[in-house]
């Protein structure tokens, strides 16, 4: 569980204990009205049945004082007289207004369009009920007016201000933004914070195959980052003749591996400055897989230099 808290929050293992330590206490908070009502007013069998009469004594007055309302009549034809039907829509390029108006739920409405956002497609009718919580009535109900229009025939989905989607572009990954990144396909809000999360841990990508780092991506989201995502400027540098252990350990690469974090500070102090990387490959404490991965964050000009004290 710690270990998922660090990748999905992008933390150190203290700060995921505390996310589970803060969990634990507000679930207790949460219960703990609930037991102190039933252990300060727990009745006994005798009280239960008086509060029961009086309940009934009360409702039985105010049953006999309420006066007796008329309801108008119904007009002819029953109440779904004046229902109008829904017009036919295609779930592929309607509106939430369209699809609202053929009696879809909003909150269903908002996934159809979620799903269409992320790239998804109705190819026949019984696709809908891949959308989470439609209930098999709905569907029967509004299955006769959905009307499955041909990928020629279609035009482009215009947004709720009737603007038409802009065409994507590559773009830099070390500079997008959640909204952008929303705008691929197979990624959705949390994705996109997962993403920004984690490349600003890094300090920025370096390469691409650093994309299948990120946790919780699938195909369909990394193909769509291979596609468009590029690195048009360089990460943030480590200055690692200054850092200290606390800032170093919360660096993705560290933060499951301390002990290395550790071992990199106690060689500075021990040894002086790193002049190259070679230095840094001489730290027995320092695995050469997780080395080469802090290769290219890594600065070792002096701390003079680099204007810490």
């Amino acid at each position: 569980m710690l270990g998922y808290l660090q990748d999905f929050f992008s933390v150190s293992p203290r700060e995921a204990r505390g996310i589970v330590g803060m969990t634990v206490f507000s679930g207790l908070l949460l219960v703990f009205p609930a037991f102190l009502k039933h252990q300060l007013y727990r009745q006994t069998p005798e009280e239960a049945d008086r509060e029961r009469l009086r309940l009934d004594s009360a409702l039985r007055v105010f049953i006999g004082e309420r006066q007796p309302v008329h309801q108008p009549a119904e007009p002819r034809g029953g109440p779904a007289a004046n229902v109008r039907a829904p017009a036919p829509f295609d779930p592929n390029v309607a509106t939430d207004s369209v699809l609202a108006g053929a009696g879809i739920p909003f909150f269903l409405v908002r996934r159809i369009i979620s799903y269409r956002e992320k790239g998804g497609s109705f190819r026949n009718k019984e696709d809908l009920k891949r959308i989470y919580g439609f209930p098999d009535s709905l569907f029967k109900r509004v299955a006769p007016f959905v009307v499955i229009t041909g990928t020629k025939d279609r035009k482009p989905e215009q947004g709720r201000e009737g603007r038409i989607p802009p065409v994507l572009v590559p773009f830099d990954i070390n500079k997008a933004d959640t909204v952008l990144l929303q705008k691929l396909k197979g990624i959705g809000s949390a994705r996109a914070r997962t993403i920004v999360n984690y490349r600003n841990a890094l300090g920025g990508f370096h390469s691409a195959s650093q994309f299948e780092e990120i946790f919780g991506l699938d195909s369909v989201a990394l193909g769509s980052l291979y596609k468009y995502a590029r690195i048009l400027s360089p990460p943030s540098q480590i200055a690692i003749n200054a850092i200290t252990f606390e800032e170093l350990a919360r660096h993705p690469y560290l933060r499951r591996n301390r002990k290395s974090a550790s071992a990199i500070v106690r060689y500075r102090e021990q040894h002086g400055p790193f002049a190259s990387t070679a230095d840094l490959s001489k730290i027995i404490g320092v695995p050469p897989a997780i080395a080469a991965q802090l290769f290219p964050y890594l600065d070792f000009r002096a701390a003079s230099e680099t204007g810490v004290d």
